[in-house]
């Protein structure tokens, strides 16, 4: 059951990477062509997922303390930069009030939106965003978890939850809030740039959307850069992580390992994008991701047994500890009766071991 698990992560993960590689390289070359005219099509793409197979490689070789430390503090430089110059030069305000309104919105609507089936509309929106993100998210989830897991050793589940679940999430919504409640803002007041840019063509939305600010040029390589590196980064780690399930949760493998998965990941975005381009890149992603959803429910209550687990193993371990320090203290007053009438003190190293109950253990 294992093995099998481990095969449907692998298969998952790299099918999940190669979405992201080919939805990144549409953007990439649509970056490209608005800032050095460089034509949007097929053959330029390919090349750019060359490009990124090979810095992915060179990175995944590096390993985790060089490559794919770099490559992620230049994406949170250049991400903050976007950020920053956005908040600046956008509706600086209007920003912040609706990221206060939109987390509140959230947490009103949270079960409506997580229950809403479309069932009264009788559209395929829902099939085609909401179900197909889940899958790309899903075929996400045994990197991710395991990389995170990897470097979060050490911490405790408090510190876990708020660094990796609160904080991000709160960050999220920030960026959100930035870029979407801009585009929104701009939409009401009748600007419909963005609406035509996601209906011709959705990756040219990011660049659109640069326009409209004064260094627009600026923020459009920056948006390439920042999108080259994500994705480097994410090919990189899921190449690492992959490498470790394969070879049966080692951290240290042969390098040539990680090189051959980094490279799969690459042909296999190649392949979806000249096979079909996005509609295959989106099919694939929710087939291999929605089965493994299964997994994750499984996954879920593993976690909470072993949790229980840990904490009662550390309740007995406390209450040892508590019964060694209390035979001490007790030892201790002894000794200091026994000193007063001039006897031999006991030592507690001389006495006999009582062997341990199994409930101490």
């Amino acid at each position: 059951m294992g093995d099998l698990i481990d095969i449907m992560a692998v298969i998952t993960t790299l099918f999940g990477l190669a979405t992201t590689i080919g939805f990144g390289v549409g953007q990439i070359n649509s970056g490209l062509t608005h800032v050095f005219g460089i034509p949007n099509s097929l053959f330029y793409q390919v090349l750019i997922i060359v490009g990124v197979t090979l810095a992915a490689t060179i990175s995944a070789f590096s390993g985790v303390n060089k490559g794919v430390q770099m490559l992620s503090k230049l994406n949170v430089r250049v991400a903050s930069a976007i950020f920053i110059l956005v908040l600046i030069l956008g509706p600086t305000t209007f920003i912040f009030k609706s990221y206060i309104q939109n987390i509140g919105s959230y947490l009103v609507h949270f079960i409506d939106m997580s229950t809403w089936t479309e069932s009264l509309q009788g559209t395929d929106w829902q099939k085609t965003r909401t179900i197909m993100y889940w899958g790309w998210w899903i075929s996400w989830s045994p990197f991710v978890g395991t990389f995170i897991a990897r470097i979060s050793r050490g911490r405790t589940v408090k510190e876990f939850i708020l660094c990796v679940l609160i904080l991000p999430a709160l960050v999220t919504f920030l960026w959100f809030s930035a870029f979407g409640g801009t585009t929104m803002r701009d939409i009401l007041l009748g600007d419909t740039a963005m609406i035509a840019a996601v209906n011709d063509n959705i990756s040219t939305a990011l660049y659109v959307f640069f326009d409209k600010f004064p260094l627009a040029m600026v923020l459009k390589v920056l948006g390439v850069i920042l999108i080259c590196s994500f994705i480097i980064t994410s090919a990189d780690s899921g190449a690492i992580v992959v490498d470790s399930i394969t070879s049966g949760g080692k951290l240290k493998t042969p390098k040539y390992q990680r090189v051959i998965w980094a490279v799969a990941t690459g042909i296999i975005a190649a392949v979806l994008m000249y096979g079909g381009g996005l509609n295959a890149l989106q099919t694939v992603v929710t087939i291999s991701g929605l089965p493994f959803a299964i997994l994750l429910i499984m996954m879920c209550f593993s976690l909470y047994r072993g949790m229980n687990e840990d904490y009662e193993k550390s309740e007995r371990k406390e209450k040892l500890l508590e019964k060694k320090s209390y035979r001490k203290n007790i030892l201790d007053l002894v000794n200091k009766e026994r000193e007063a009438k001039n006897l031999k003190k006991i030592d507690p190293e001389s006495e006999p071991k009582k062997k341990p109950n199994i409930t101490d253990i």
